[in-house]
């Protein structure tokens, strides 16, 4: 198994084969999709805007690959892709909407981080 080193350094290598750097980024996708969806639901607390800010982030993070500058860092680098997808989104619909579509499972933690950002806006 790849290290995510290696799979970050192949997917943004231009020297590459874009076949190759498209396959080392599917890699990533599959290791870090669950950590995107789980930390998008948790702070928007509905289905599908979790999964639009997952799939927003994941092209973020492909068109700013070159930019990481150490690969080792990509985990915490992505995670911040996704927390800000997620503000952007709730931005866009506005906290009273998300808020709607909370889950009574939310933790109270995360009630907070919500309530705090929308304070802010």
């Amino acid at each position: 198994m790849e290290t995510i080193e290696f799979l970050v350094i192949t997917a943004a290598d231009t020297n590459v084969a874009l076949a190759k750097r498209l396959a080392a980024f599917g890699r990533l996708v599959l290791r870090f999709q669950d950590m995107a969806y789980g930390c998008a639901y948790a702070l928007l607390g509905n289905f599908h805007l979790a999964e639009d800010a997952a799939q927003e982030a994941f092209l973020t993070a492909y068109r700013r690959l070159g930019q990481l500058r150490q690969p080792g860092a990509f985990p915490g680098w992505f995670r911040r892709i996704v927390l800000s997808q997620c503000s952007r989104l709730t931005r866009r619909f506005g906290c009273a909407d998300v808020r709607k579509s909370r889950k009574s499972s939310w933790t109270e933690i995360t009630g907070r981080i919500l309530d705090h950002k929308c304070q802010k806006d």
